[in-house]
Parts: structure tokens; sequence; C-alpha cells
């Protein structure tokens, strides 16, 4: 009785000459990705820059941004606006962007509303139309 094989079956000594021959290769090609990702943070600006088409002040560069209004029937004006954003930048260069972009229109942060955390931040602004 004859037993059939499935697949090509290579010697010990070669499946391992063929596992180390990988594992240079996949070093190789790590070390060299490596070293083009190293090059790409300069082709982006760290700066963030004001978006003109945002509700209100947002930089250009997010990965979320949602802005939710409360109103109150027979009221023009909103009684509250909230903006809600996740910025691909660092934590301390988007707070300093929304302190600046927020004062320049007026705006005057709340210090008992502010939660600074090590991976998120909540500020409290007034504006000049009210809280």
């Amino acid at each position: 009785m004859t037993t059939m094989r499935h697949g090509a079956q290579a010697p010990a000594r070669w499946q391992l000459f063929a596992c180390g021959l990988a594992l240079v290769a996949s070093c190789v090609l790590a070390a060299s990705a490596g070293a083009f990702v190293s090059n790409l943070p300069p082709l982006f600006s760290a700066a963030l820059t004001l978006d003109p088409e945002a509700q209100l002040p947002a930089p250009t560069r997010f990965s979320y941004r949602g802005t939710h209004t409360t109103v109150m029937p027979g009221v023009e004006k909103p009684l509250r606006t909230r903006l809600e954003t996740t910025v691909p930048a660092e934590l301390g260069d988007v707070l300093a962007f929304y302190r600046t972009e927020l004062g320049k229109l007026g705006w005057q942060e709340q210090p008992d509303g502010a939660t600074i955390a090590a991976d998120h931040v909540l500020l409290a602004f007034a504006s000049p139309l009210g809280p």
C-alpha cells in the first residue's frame, strides 16, 4: 500500500537555513523601514494652523471633530457650544493652540472648569456672549 503525502518536504537542515534566511531578510527590511520612517516627521509641520471653515477655532489637522450646540426655545443665541476633537499632535501644542485662538476671540478661560491629564484636556471658556 502506498501512502500519499501533500506538499514538498525538505530536509531539516534546509528548513533551518530557510528560516534563518527569512529572519535576516526581515531584520534588514525592518532596519531600512525604520530609516525611512525617521525621515517622515520633518515632512509634516508640527505647527497647528487654524481651519477657516470650522464653526469654532479648530486646527486643520484632526482625526475627529464634533461641535455640539445647546439652544433654548425663543432665544436667538446658543446657550452652550461644545467642541470635541482629537488632534494628532502633542498635547501641549494643542492646549497652546486653543488657548491662543480662543483668546483672540475674546473668550476667557474658566480655571475652575479645567482638567489637564497626561492624555487629555478639558477646558472651559466663557465667550463674550456669555458662558
